[in-house]
């Protein structure tokens, strides 16, 4: 398991530029970008930075420790001025200090009102992953927010006394940042108000703004525009799933949960900043492990992919598009392809789990988010956030949406050995699906998300709200 330690990169959560030093914010601590070299702030070792915001000569914090959040201003050097209690009953996602102090959390808005705090903004589950300042406005950027639960882009002109939503997506379209009617979203890239709107094939998770350039990380590639209509593009699979972009003036740091790199914007040269840097075992993940064939083993982790011919003694990183596969489920085809349903993303590897290549996609509805996998035969069957897609015979990329389930999220997949397709949806239908007929039959109801697990001559095993459950068509 060694080669799985020296990978090992802790997530960085977020990162700031005060004046000429980059903060970075990981799940191992505090770290400052100086001259080039990463430098640990031991004050704040080993604790969990949540957020890091703009604040009059210095910045804002919110640290985690197991007697939960606090909030700390910090002047430029990283010295702490004032540590205040954060918000009861919240966790919280961002910060900014202005002329008043503001939090963002799972519920929220928060503005620091003496020794407390008042929400400003969101009822019910309204969650705030960023907060910023632009030219007088202060910008929050809602992840999830009101009944239909919708990224939005809220907006105030008065210093944190109102606020109003700016610009509502749909749910899978998250807003990434915004100048002047100008966005990055997650499906539609760089968009302006009053274009049409054309989803992408690749999904961006983290943009910038700054001066006369914007950049977006989409899929595996750096997306750079600048105002004179000069454009850049630098792919790099280490660039894949990362949350943090921060433009410098001749590179751009780029960090997720696979660590931070700096991509030197003139010669696309990439340094790992964390490489023979010890990290702590909980500052990183290894999600999930799956057996592929001929005795190999695949694990994904939040800092990339590996596999292992050995039982798990020895492990190797993959050759893949996407360093970092935030995998949902795998699927062997019929000829003896493997496919690999990322959250946004869908890989094949035709050499047991060694190398991944991305499959594009385009689907209608868009797919939001994939969430299972199956193969029917020779079909490709892919659960998602916008319903069932299931494939022509034989050809994967061809997809059509399965009408008759609707758009509500799939939470699992069975294909049983009659060549149907077993259904389970978060709202609680288990349905099967016969492939060649397109027909549906409701199996169960829940109350609540249902997974198929495994079926027998008698029915079916049925995950859900942390049971299982056998199905028959006599009970449940």
């Amino acid at each position: 398991m060694n080669e799985l330690i020296e990978n090992r990169r802790p997530e960085v959560k977020c990162a700031l530029r005060v004046g000429s030093t980059v903060w970075l914010g990981s799940a191992d601590g505090l770290y400052r970008l100086v001259d080039g070299a990463l430098q640990p702030v031991p004050a704040w070792s080993g604790r969990k930075i949540s957020a890091l915001g703009s604040a009059p000569g210095g910045m804002i914090l919110v640290a985690a420790s197991a007697g939960g959040q606090s909030i700390h201003l910090l002047d430029g050097e990283g010295r702490t001025l004032e540590t205040l209690p954060a918000p009861p009953r919240d966790e919280l996602k961002s910060a900014l200090a202005a002329d008043e102090v503001f939090v963002g959390g799972k519920l929220g808005i928060y503005r620091r009102d003496g020794a407390g705090w008042t929400q400003v903004f969101g009822e019910g589950y309204t969650e705030i992953i960023g907060l910023e300042q632009d030219s007088g406005r202060i910008l929050a950027y809602a992840k999830k927010q009101g009944a239909r639960m919708r990224p939005a882009l809220v907006v105030s002109e008065d210093g944190g006394e109102t606020w109003r939503i700016a610009l509502e997506t749909t749910y899978h379209d998250g807003i990434l940042a915004e100048r002047g009617g100008r966005y990055v979203t997650r499906w539609r890239g760089l968009w302006a108000e009053g274009e049409p709107v054309h989803l992408q094939k690749d999904a961006a998770n983290a943009a910038t703004f700054d001066g006369g350039r914007v950049a977006w990380i989409a899929g595996n590639k750096l997306n750079l525009r600048f105002d004179s209509g000069a454009r850049l593009e630098i792919k790099d699979p280490r660039f894949a799933e990362a949350e943090v972009l921060v433009l410098l003036d001749r590179c751009a740091l780029i960090a997720g949960g696979n660590g931070a790199f700096v991509l030197e914007l003139f010669t696309g040269a990439v340094r790992d900043l964390f490489q023979g840097v010890a990290t702590a075992p909980q500052a990183a993940k290894i999600k999930k492990l799956w057996a592929l064939d001929e005795g190999r083993l695949l694990a994904t982790a939040s800092y990339g992919s590996f596999h292992s011919d050995d039982g798990g003694q020895r492990w190797s990183p993959c050759a893949s598009d996407w360093a970092v596969l935030d995998a949902e489920g795998v699927a062997l085809s019929p000829d003896g392809a493997w496919y690999l349903a990322a959250q946004r993303a869908l890989f094949v590897s035709w050499d047991s789990g060694c190398s991944w290549k991305q499959v594009k996609l385009a689907t209608r509805p868009h797919f939001a988010e994939m969430t299972a996998i199956a193969f029917v035969g020779d079909r490709l069957a892919l659960g998602t956030k916008a319903g069932l897609f299931l494939s022509e015979p034989g050809q994967p990329k061809k997809l059509v949406h399965v009408a008759a389930l609707g758009e509500c999220t799939v939470d699992g997949l069975l294909a049983e050995h009659s060549g149907d397709l077993v259904v389970g949806t978060v709202d609680g239908r288990l349905a099967r699906l016969e492939v060649d007929t397109g027909r549906v039959e409701i199996l169960a109801l829940f109350r609540g998300a249902c997974a198929p697990l495994a079926a027998d001559g008698a029915g079916h095993l049925v995950s859900c709200a942390g049971r299982i459950h056998r199905v028959t068509r006599a009970r449940v």
